[in-house]
């Protein structure tokens, strides 16, 4: 089994810079959805509201871009948008992998556009008073949501095919 990467990086983020994510997204948010077999699904394990954003939907966004490319050392262009996720109290998105599963058609739909998600980048926009973290059951620890911090995770070994079995996560409120 391969340990997985799993980083914080403090204070990535300004309040100016958390605000300007929420500002350009608030009007946009839509029940999330969830990746089934073959298709995108609401389901009840994933109670939030979300929305994507392009890297330079403003210049403060494309200029945190450029920050985030320089700190996982990879192009932007391959990256996804950025997905701005609402929770209210007790929303939840249960143990999931944050990888697509080549073996199933959505997953492939998935992976055409810009390949597997080789890994995530989840920035806290808020600081929340109780709740809040990023768990990792399988790796027996979570990380606490705080206010401009970047939580980075590899979500896939080397060949980009097999995502990390031990790197399920879910995030409580």
């Amino acid at each position: 089994m391969v340990d997985p990467i799993v980083y914080v990086v403090n204070d990535f983020l300004n309040d100016h810079e958390c605000n300007s994510f929420i500002e350009a997204g608030k009007n946009k948010l839509k029940e999330s959805t969830v990746i089934s077999s073959d298709q995108h699904v609401t389901h009840k394990s994933r109670t939030s509201q979300n929305c994507w954003l392009t890297h330079d939907e403003n210049d403060i966004l494309h200029e945190v871009s450029k920050r985030i490319s320089i700190l996982v050392q990879m192009p932007i262009r391959n990256a996804e948008q950025y997905q701005l996720v609402y929770y209210e109290k007790a929303g939840e998105y249960k143990a999931h992998f944050d990888s697509f599963d080549y073996q199933t058609e959505e997953g492939k739909k998935n992976w055409e556009p810009g390949g597997q998600r080789l890994l995530t980048a989840i920035a806290y926009l808020n600081d929340v008073e109780d709740g809040g973290e990023t768990d990792f059951p399988e790796l027996g620890f979570n990380i606490d949501a705080r206010k401009g911090d970047v939580l980075i995770f590899h979500n896939c070994e080397k060949d980009t095919t097999k995502f990390i079995q031990n790197l399920c996560m879910q995030v409580c409120l």
